[in-house]
């Protein structure tokens, strides 16, 4: 026993000396039982004080992340925690979106009028986000599983979050059942991994013992393992979930859903790959990158229903995002972070102009916008905007990405003289023409078709109006200035 007591007195220390890093992810688990109390307790008399103590809360915690960065590169709670710059930067984004998505929440109908309630979804968006950073900060495998699982299930729980309809049941269920299998498979590959290399921490010695393994067994497991992450990537052939849960999910969850579980996704797939550099990741992600982004985008061409179309433009953007972490670079990472941003940032503000229209017009078909352009024409323009920056158009920030992706792609092609990377490049441009004229369709309607004598209040939705000049503001001026998120990766 005595024997025991020093490695007993140095894990109490080191856990100890770990706390003071982990401070943002235990304010968030404070702020999921304060959410849960206030809804117990004052829920009921003042309604919006939920979204706001969840609004103010996160906005702290995200500006105690920002003073984070002098500790980069740090491993605690014996490693199951790496606080890389990449995942600080991915901690600050999710911040920054979830944010957006309150406040989009606080004006979306089927959620503010939900017959369930809405203090637990605020609770819920909490425990999301802790997930999420856990994702971005994963060092070991054990932790890999436990934050995909934690944010798998509250988003089960968001997608189903709505009044008794049947659609949102069915797509919560189709979403339950994908990700269930996904997460065994998953289990089955971490399983194998340690069998073959005896750890579960995603480090040099990883990698070393990696190496040495057969290589038929290490693409098997390093295969399963990818179910996970493919999942929240959404990219072939882990992505037929999406269209489904897209048309029956809420517009505020999907704001949420489409954009920072794919980052997180992305962040932890980095992660695995520098844990195992041996295996051959260019080759691999250069395939399934060309095969997503084809399938996405060409299926969304055949779509009128919004939330459809971008469920399957998402799909083609997780092929660019392989593009970039196919070139498996530091200038691939970093195109693949810019992505990232100015993705989230046009994807929530294209989802909270869904969710206004559909308020107004009661219909999510593309049809139902002819002539609304000039009768919300400040909404509608930044719709443009906003679509833009999803096919790739300057000066939006969704040139810039495009531009870093395909540059990180060809740097990697110059390297290793592969002609899969110029396959490609040619599979990317071929698809952002297509995107065009799927993205194109809105624009269309809104500008060059005849109004159908819709009555629009000019004062209506300022909030969420808002939100939108907002997020078009900050796609803008990213695309002009990339430089303010790029300079975090310098040195």
């Amino acid at each position: 026993m005595k024997e025991l007591l020093p490695h007993i007195e140095k894990g109490v220390q080191e856990v100890l000396g770990s706390l003071g890093l982990f401070l943002p992810e235990l304010l968030l688990g404070g702020l999921f039982l304060v959410l849960i109390l206030n809804d117990l307790v004052l829920g009921k008399r003042y309604k919006n004080s939920s979204p706001l103590i969840a609004f103010l809360g996160i906005l702290l915690i995200t500006g105690l992340t920002l003073t984070q960065f002098e500790h980069a590169d740090t491993v605690f709670f014996g490693g199951m925690l790496h606080l890389t710059t990449f995942a600080l930067l991915l901690k600050v984004l999710f911040g920054v979106g979830m944010l957006f998505v309150i406040a989009f929440s606080v004006r979306d109908f089927p959620i503010r009028h939900n017959e369930k309630g809405w203090g637990e979804f605020f609770s819920l968006l909490a425990a999301v986000l802790l997930g999420l950073n856990l994702m971005a900060m994963a060092g070991n495998l054990l932790m890999v599983l436990l934050s995909i699982e934690m944010v798998s299930i509250c988003s089960y729980i968001l997608v189903g979050y709505t009044t008794r309809e049947r659609l949102p049941a069915e797509s919560a269920m189709k979403y339950v059942l994908f990700g269930a299998v996904c997460s065994a498979v998953m289990l089955y590959g971490i399983s194998l991994l340690y069998g073959l290399t005896g750890s579960l921490q995603l480090n040099g010695d990883f990698a070393a013992r990696l190496a040495d393994a057969d290589t038929l067994a290490v693409g098997l497991a390093v295969f399963a393992t990818l179910a996970g992450f493919g999942f929240k990537l959404s990219m072939f052939p882990l992505h037929f979930w999406v269209p489904d849960v897209y048309e029956g999910s809420t517009n505020s969850v999907l704001a949420f859903l489409s954009t920072l579980p794919k980052a997180a996704g992305a962040g932890i797939l980095i992660q695995f790959m520098h844990a195992s550099y041996g295996f051959d990741w260019a080759v691999w992600l250069a395939v399934l990158s060309i095969i997503t982004m084809t399938l996405g985008n060409f299926q969304a061409l055949w779509q009128d229903n919004l939330k459809r179309m971008l469920g399957y433009s998402s799909i083609g953007h997780s092929g660019f995002l392989l593009m970039g972490l196919a070139a498996f670079s530091q200038t691939g990472e970093k195109a693949v972070f810019y992505y990232l941003v100015i993705y989230t940032l046009a994807n929530i503000g294209a989802f909270v102009i869904i969710g206004l229209l559909a308020s107004i017009l009661h219909s999510e078909n593309v049809n139902s916008y002819k002539g609304l352009g000039f009768k919300m024409p400040v909404v509608s323009v930044c719709f443009v905007i906003l679509l833009m920056s999803l096919i790739g158009i300057p000066p939006a920030g969704g040139f810039v990405a495009k531009f870093l992706v395909f540059s990180a792609a060809y740097e990697a092609f110059t390297v290793n003289g592969s002609a899969l990377f110029i396959l490609m490049l040619i599979a990317g441009a071929v698809n952002t023409v297509v995107a065009l004229f799927y993205y194109l369709k809105i624009p269309l309607q809104l500008f060059l078709r005849k109004s159908e004598g819709i009555v629009v209040m000019a004062r209506q939705h300022l909030l969420l109006k808002a939100v939108i000049v907002t997020l078009t503001a900050l796609t803008i001026f990213l695309g002009i200035f990339p430089e303010v998120v790029m300079r975090y990766f310098e040195g």
